[in-house]
């Protein structure tokens, strides 16, 4: 979980060095933020998220967030009770990817503000 949350972190989700919350929360909303920071829909309302979920609410985070995987085209296969369960192995590459594709919508992001601005700036 550390190197996990190492790589959250530096891909600008904060919370995952919040101590006191769970490596569940972490994850679930590490992978979530990720998925959103990548300009994509993640049906996972976080607001929502209580320390005293059930299973089969940990199971709907963790469909929630596969879903969103398979629609990005994430190359990891990661299935929703690996997420629950805290399959460390399994979540490390997608975790990887989830964060380059952050850094590289951030850079996409950057570069459309640029052009915008300079067409702004020489066409006024």
């Amino acid at each position: 979980m550390e190197r996990i949350q190492d790589l959250l972190v530096a891909g600008g989700y904060f919370r995952a060095q919040i101590s006191n919350l769970s490596p569940f929360d972490k994850l679930t909303g590490g992978l979530a933020w990720c998925i959103a920071a990548s300009n994509v829909d993640v049906d996972y309302d976080h607001l929502d998220y209580s320390d005293d979920l059930i299973l089969g609410e940990k199971i709907k985070i963790g469909e929630a967030i596969e879903s969103a995987l398979q629609r990005m085209g994430c190359p990891y296969p990661l299935q929703a009770h690996q997420i629950q369960g805290l399959d460390y192995p399994a979540v490390l590459p997608v975790v990887q990817w989830l964060v380059k594709r952050v850094l590289d919508t951030r850079n996409e992001i950057g570069d459309l503000v640029r052009f915008s601005s300079l067409f702004v700036l020489f066409n006024s």
